[in-house]
């Protein structure tokens, strides 16, 4: 049988995009983790005793056992089962921009997907890579690199937040403000608290304890307040009214109302929210998608979320809140 090189391109395209979509869950076993697909099928052993979520086709894993004063090391597991790296990570964060911070012996840097190091494993603490730059912590104060350990700007702040569009908010004198990537203060204005640009906009205490938003110009994008607040994510902001929770959207309007105990922030369309103690899972206007039926409630990844119900066991719900694995 012969095929035209145009669909032998789209046949490959398709069976690439079905194997980096083939999801895979880890699930508990009798004693330890194995990886299971969406139909409830192991597709690894069950040995692992960390057992992460597939993100673009690579999981933190381990397959050490945990002492009584240490969790176990990890490092990164392929599709496939086979450590891309060895198991030698106290932690390893979400992979951004091609790298991930990594810590190995109380010192963290950046690795890359591959397991390479990007930037030196030198530094007590970092931020989230964004934009081409990291925060780092030297003894007390913070700086930035790019993410070959170029310093770009020294460390002389008590915190920093990522960049987003150039624009940072750091915090010095026990004042928050918003920087370039020279260093420079780049608007008017400092806060008493704050935390970093999301979707254009952080999140900015005033001095009579409320909370709001600004643009990276330092220009308040509404005149609203808030009890508490949290970043804004898939255009929409978690924000607290008389001690319960709700979203808003850009323009400041509460598109999910704010009647929960607590919320997480939204991850494929969907939040998880608690309400009378109990967990599920709201669309981006408020809809009730997975009833408030769950003890615990991790956010949507690859269209599935971790759940635990009234006994104590864990499962895995699709978007329409159908149980699809469950722990032993």
């Amino acid at each position: 049988m012969k095929y035209n090189a145009l669909f032998v391109l789209f046949l490959v395209a398709t069976l690439s995009y079905s194997q980096v979509n083939d999801v895979l869950l880890p699930v508990k076993g009798k004693k330890l983790y194995y990886y299971s697909n969406s139909e409830a099928k192991a597709i690894t052993e069950e040995k692992f005793s960390v057992a992460g979520p597939y993100k673009n086709g690579i999981a933190v894993a381990s397959d050490q056992n945990a002492t009584s004063l240490f969790d176990p090391l990890v490092g990164l597991l392929d599709r496939n089962g086979n450590w891309i790296t060895k198991v030698e990570f106290q932690e390893i964060g979400d992979f951004v921009d091609g790298v991930a911070p990594a810590k190995r012996k109380g010192k963290w840097g950046l690795i890359t997907p591959d397991g390479k190091i990007s930037l030196p494993l030198k530094y007590d603490a970092l931020d989230k890579p964004k934009e081409g730059l990291v925060g780092y912590k030297e003894g007390m104060k913070w700086g930035y690199s790019d993410y070959f350990g170029n310093i770009k700007i020294t460390a002389q702040y008590e915190r920093v937040t990522p960049f987003e569009s150039g624009k940072a908010m750091v915090k010095l004198a026990n004042r928050w403000f918003i920087i370039d990537t020279q260093g420079r203060q780049a608007a008017k204005g400092d806060w008493d608290f704050a935390k970093g640009f999301t979707e254009g906009k952080a999140a900015v205490k005033f001095s009579e304890g409320l909370w709001s938003f600004i643009d990276t110009t330092g220009k308040h994008v509404f005149q609203l307040g808030f009890k508490d607040v949290e970043p804004f994510k898939e255009g929409r902001a978690a924000v607290m009214v008389n001690g319960y929770w709700g979203f808003i959207n850009h323009e400041g309007i509460e598109l999910v109302p704010t009647v929960y105990l607590k919320v997480e922030d939204f991850n494929e369309g969907l939040a998880a929210v608690k309400y009378k103690g109990k967990w599920g899972y709201v669309d981006l206007n408020g809809n009730v998608i997975v009833r408030t039926i769950y003890t615990k409630a991790q956010p949507y990844l690859s269209g599935y979320a971790r759940v635990k119900d009234h006994v104590g066991r864990s499962h895995y719900i699709n978007r329409e809140g159908s149980i699809v694995a469950s722990d032993y």
